[in-house]
């Protein structure tokens, strides 16, 4: 008869350990989105600054470093897999198939590629590339386009 006796009391303890319980879940998950969100965009920054390092570097200039960076990142930070599909840096460039991409042109060029056996990746895009290839495509009366990136 104890436990009927203090069951309301019990009832409000329990109630306090579930709330502190899901406070701390909620204040850990919170913790590890901003520690997540920080390591990106350390990641983000060091990948652009070597960007921009090689790409302003003259003839005689050390890229060791430069390179070491950008070749460490096989994939860039924030894009989503599920959505831009799989690429890598180091594995050939990537032609887009996409609404704004002359068939006939894009043809030529994996053709060419798998002739010449040179490593390239396909990456398929359902609307706009992004790119002034969609401006070359539709001006005027278009002109033929590829996007190669």
């Amino acid at each position: 008869m104890i436990f009927t006796k203090h069951s309301n009391a019990f009832r409000w303890i329990i109630i306090v350990a579930s709330f502190a319980i899901v406070s701390l879940i909620l204040w850990k998950t919170y913790e590890f989105f901003q520690h997540f969100k920080d390591e990106e965009r350390s990641k983000m920054e060091n990948w652009s600054f070597a960007q921009t390092e090689f790409v302003n570097s003259g003839t005689n200039t050390n890229l060791n470093l430069t390179l070491k960076i950008l070749n460490s990142n096989t994939t860039t930070p924030m894009i989503e897999k599920k959505k831009e599909g799989h690429l890598e840096m180091g594995k050939g460039p990537v032609v887009a198939y996409a609404p704004a991409v002359q068939q006939k042109l894009r043809d030529l060029i994996t053709a060419t590629a798998e002739e010449k056996e040179i490593p390239f990746q396909r990456s398929a895009l359902s609307r706009a590339t992004g790119t002034d290839t969609d401006a070359f495509a539709y001006s005027n009366g278009g002109v033929a386009s590829a996007l190669i990136s």
